[in-house]
């Protein structure tokens, strides 16, 4: 199954990318991933600056895919049920399942209408930079659970 995740601005902290690039690597073993962080643009007005990422995004989204949008009013799921999601994401039919995480602004309106789900990671507030790990982490742990392997304990 091929996958994408598209984010917003580039990873600061280098122990952040350190941890992200040891899951996009673990990832590798399951699926196809394509990981771009797409270059942060600052204008003055947030509700342009949400319009242009989302265009920036939109450009980069095929009919087929199945979007999922990372946004804090989506639904929460724990790990277990998260690794369900993902099972019928894969049986969806889609070409490619595409994660999507904003910019400081959050969404424009055009990727909540093109999205087919919204995906909450907590009710915590978590930076762009941490969020692209948590997100990988939990893939991969959901991942490992569809194949019935070690790495979650429940």
């Amino acid at each position: 199954m091929r996958y994408a995740l598209y984010t917003i601005g580039k990873t600061q902290e280098k122990y952040l990318q350190t941890g992200i690039d040891i899951y996009r690597k673990k990832l590798t073993h399951y699926c196809q991933l394509d990981y771009e962080e797409i270059k942060a643009k600052k204008l003055s007005d947030p509700q342009q600056q949400r319009e242009l990422h989302a265009k920036l995004i939109l450009d980069k989204i095929e009919s087929s895919d199945k979007v999922i949008l990372l946004d804090e009013r989506g639904s929460p799921y724990t790990s277990l049920e998260l690794s369900q999601r993902v099972d019928k994401w894969q049986m969806s039919g889609a070409r490619r399942i595409v994660l999507v995480i904003g910019g400081p602004y959050g969404h424009h309106q055009s990727l909540y209408d093109r999205a087919d789900e919204q995906l909450s990671m907590s009710k915590f507030t978590f930076t762009h930079d941490m969020s692209r790990l948590i997100l990988l982490e939990q893939m991969y742990r959901a991942m490992s659970i569809l194949r019935n392997e070690p790495y979650h304990n429940s």
